[in-house]
């Protein structure tokens, strides 16, 4: 298994989520513990061993977010409610 950390487009209000990984007959397979994100929802940023292995940033001090612009692109596929994100 894995620690799996990236943006999820889907959950409400979209923001960065982590979930885990099980590697499973040559594919990694997503699982989200809180069940709050649709699988298919999800953009993977980062694996690891935990969350030390995927931190997006490290900050010092006195610190606040203003604005946040993230974009995904999906090479012009349409994925099914059941799609898997695979390395």
């Amino acid at each position: 298994a894995r620690f799996g950390a990236g943006y999820a487009y889907k959950l409400e209000p979209p923001d960065f989520h982590a979930w885990f990984e099980v590697y499973l007959s040559g594919k990694w397979y997503p699982f989200d513990a809180t069940r709050k994100v649709p699988l298919d929802g999800l953009v993977r940023v980062a694996t690891g061993r935990d969350a030390t292995d995927t931190s997006f940033a490290n900050l010092f001090g006195v610190v606040q977010m203003s604005q946040m612009q993230v974009w995904s692109h999906l090479n012009g596929t349409q994925l099914e409610s059941s799609a898997r994100i695979r390395t």
